[in-house]
């Protein structure tokens, strides 16, 4: 995370994963998004955001987060799946986001990172070094994954998002 913070001053970074009824950061390096929204581990994310689409990919609602219509819904869920990253903003507050997923290593997605800054440019020279950072978590898993000795399965209970 301190990594892709680095990469662009202000950036605010975390490691969103899905909760029983919503998307909640559990970790993450604050910056200048942190002063004007609440972005620290257990802060639970809006309906919708760019990490629960991430984490939807996989396990889609039945029914669209508010304000998404079905339709709307399912093509930014396969804009993400085929762009393995998905970047939105916030109006009404100037905050722009993008995330991509963290894959265990049977391939689900189990979470998702992602960087958020104040300005459009800079979340465009972001959004590679989100990827990137959500594959070398992949990655890291999968390594420890096979250092593990007897591990099967790295299916991780989760309860669906809502």
């Amino acid at each position: 995370m301190r990594q892709l913070a680095s990469i662009v001053p202000g950036t605010s970074t975390g490691l969103t994963v899905a909760e029983t009824d919503r998307a909640v950061i559990m970790c993450g390096v604050l910056g200048e998004v942190d002063e004007i929204l609440s972005c620290g581990p257990g802060t639970p994310l809006p309906p919708g955001s760019v990490a629960e689409q991430i984490m939807s990919i996989d396990t889609p609602r039945t029914e669209p987060p508010s304000p998404y219509s079905a339709r709307e819904w399912g093509r930014l869920l396969t804009r993400a799946r085929d762009h393995g990253l998905a970047v939105g903003h916030l109006d009404a507050l100037g905050v722009h986001t993008a995330a991509a997923p963290v894959h265990a290593p049977d391939g689900i997605i189990i979470a998702a990172v992602g960087a958020s800054v104040l300005d459009a440019a800079r979340i465009t020279a972001l959004a590679d070094n989100v990827r990137r950072a959500a594959d070398m978590t992949s990655a890291t898993l999968l390594q420890l994954h096979r250092r593990t000795p007897g591990t099967r399965s790295t299916r991780l209970p989760r309860p669906p998002l809502p």
